[in-house]
């Protein structure tokens, strides 16, 4: 694809948002040696001399932390990244994601790229959430031989929130769960846990 194809794109579906969250380089200076709260500052004069709506400041907040972290779980998004704002470029940041085990149901099984599809029931019917890669190399030439027998078997997957789309984030194999029923992977247990209102998520 080229610029026009890419640009016509953006008509059709929205622009793309540039999050800038720092600066490192100001003027032709080397800046990532000043404290976040000084670079912060220097980096919101440069996006507001851009004058684009299409590029901003990553949002953030020095009040109300988790007040503010469960906003952005509670929009899709998969946590937050914690920084002390006395220091450098790349030192004390702690990412903070919204994690869980939950239990889904196998799908189907795509074992040309050793990974399964995961469903969860809606009330009705079983609807996908994501895909989700086969851990081992023994546990993929079993799945491959015997693909049947996993579609409709329970298994928790530990992910990363569920996102606006309701698909599930980076979700891990962890144990298949021969004591739950597919109808026990409700999509609106999930889906209150990916706005964080389910202990099991943490």
């Amino acid at each position: 694809s080229g610029p026009e194809r890419a640009h016509q794109r953006q008509i059709d579906f929205g622009f793309a948002r540039f999050h800038a969250f720092d600066i490192t380089r100001f003027e032709g200076a080397d800046v990532s040696r000043q404290p976040l709260r000084d670079r912060r500052s220097l980096l919101a004069r440069v996006v507001a001399k851009l004058r684009n709506p299409e590029i901003v400041c990553v949002a953030s907040a020095t009040a109300d932390k988790v007040d503010f972290y469960r906003s952005v779980v509670q929009a899709g998004g998969e946590g937050v990244v914690l920084k002390n704002l006395d220091l450098m470029y790349g030192l004390g940041w702690v990412k903070a994601k919204h994690c869980a085990d939950v239990s889904v149901v196998i799908l189907a099984v795509h074992a040309d790229r050793d990974a399964i599809e995961l469903a969860a029931h809606n009330g009705t019917k079983l609807v996908s959430i994501g895909d989700c890669a086969i851990p081992t190399r023994d546990l993929k030439a079993h799945v491959r031989t015997h693909a049947s027998s996993y579609v409709g078997r329970v298994l928790d997957v530990s992910a990363y929130a569920f996102s606006a789309n309701e698909r599930l984030r980076n979700p891990v194999w962890l144990r298949l769960r021969p004591d739950l029923l597919p109808t026990d992977c409700a999509l609106s247990k999930i889906r209150a846990a990916g706005e964080g209102e389910s202990a099991d998520w943490r």
